[in-house]
């Protein structure tokens, strides 16, 4: 287990992709990106408030996503970094209203649909390799 954990994941960005100025949802979380797979070059980026970055392989980013954020990837090629967010050290009572608050997403019913639609997709998955043996 690692502390403070709250999700971790694969983000994979198709060559052309342009993600949408928008906000994270609470200032309970701090969002690390580790570069797996970065096309070359600035024109795979991120904006964060005013400042634009740029992924390197093994190197990570840290950032706030509570400030407005964009990506783009205006590359031939797949940008592929690992997304993981950990629970920001808070005092009492922000600790509190940031525990409430991420466990109330976490029971919503759009997680739960997620989820749901995640393992029917792995499902799915199984299905077709066990079909492929």
């Amino acid at each position: 287990m690692v502390p403070g954990l709250n999700s971790a994941f694969f983000s994979i960005l198709a060559p052309g992709t342009h993600i949408p100025a928008h906000f994270g949802v609470t200032k309970g979380l701090v969002t690390c990106h580790l570069g797996l797979v970065v096309p070359f070059g600035n024109t795979c980026r991120m904006r964060v408030g005013e400042e634009i970055v740029t992924w390197a392989e093994g190197e990570t980013l840290v950032f706030d996503d509570t400030y407005q954020h964009e990506v783009w990837n205006d590359t031939d090629e797949t940008r592929i970094v690992l997304l993981v967010q950990f629970r920001r050290p808070l005092r009492f009572p922000g600790s509190l209203f940031a525990a409430l608050f991420i466990w109330g997403i976490r029971n919503s019913s759009f997680v739960a649909e997620a989820r749901a639609n995640l393992d029917r997709w792995e499902t799915g998955m199984r299905g077709l390799e066990a079909a492929h043996q």
